[in-house]
């Protein structure tokens, strides 16, 4: 009996171990009857009753896999992050790449710190950014010509042809203005248009002086002339 009761008792000591302290669980291991910290000695036959590990671990969430352009990109940026760790410049580098693709990305790689895979991970997850915003930016283009799709066409002031008399073909709005025969739904539409176009332009101009990668940069660069073309052609 009273084997026994000093068998609860280890078992109830080591139970209210585990429970005070999770974070610093011990291994703990059964000799015969007995419990202790350390492994049985001589020929006591052993048994381990508890891990030292923490019953749980946090589990990082996993990172998205890039597409296979943006893969490539990062393959192609942990080279030249070795190349660069092999002694090679900046300058012998955008050399060796020429005027293609790839020259921005030997000033991106050269303007970030880390090891390679830091970088390749970085440049990776910053191109996935830029088709994500690339999507987002085609979709409201998308919209947004759908719903200028939707009016109706004013028709060319009479006497104006679609090629003109020696000249450009204009705007409507710019035709009806000069002829003064456009109408109030007309001038209300050019000024919904040119609004909405400068608001792009504004939009775009904060990105730029946020700053970003050299592909972001030259990615808001030709949204700006895009956005500035569709401008000229609305006679804003």
């Amino acid at each position: 009996m009273i084997a026994i009761n000093n068998t609860l008792a280890l078992v109830l000591a080591a139970a209210l171990a585990c429970i005070a302290s999770p974070a610093s669980a011990q291994r703990m291991y059964r000799c015969n009857n007995s419990y202790q910290d350390q492994p049985c000695s001589g020929s006591q036959e052993g048994r381990v009753v508890s891990g030292g590990a923490p019953a749980q671990a946090a589990l990082s969430p996993a990172a998205p896999i890039p597409s296979a352009d943006c893969a490539r990109r990062g393959e192609a940026a942990q080279k030249i992050k070795w190349a660069r760790e092999s002694g090679q410049t900046r300058q012998q580098q955008e050399a060796s790449v020429g005027n293609g693709g790839y020259r921005d990305l030997v000033a991106d790689v050269y303007s970030r710190q880390g090891t390679a895979p830091q970088v390749r991970s970085a440049i990776e997850s910053d191109c996935m950014a830029e088709k994500e915003r690339a999507a987002q930016a085609a979709t409201l283009l998308e919209a947004a010509n759908a719903l200028k799709g939707s009016r109706p066409s004013t028709p060319l002031a009479q006497g104006e042809t679609a090629s003109g008399q020696g000249t450009a073909a204009a705007p409507v709005a710019d035709t009806l203005q000069r002829n003064g025969t456009g109408s109030a739904g007309s001038a209300a539409s050019k000024q919904f248009t040119c609004q909405r176009l400068a608001d792009q332009l504004n939009t775009i101009s904060t990105q730029q002086r946020a700053g970003g990668t050299a592909s972001r940069m030259d990615g808001l660069r030709l949204q700006y002339q895009e956005v500035s073309g569709r401008q000229r052609s609305a006679g804003c």
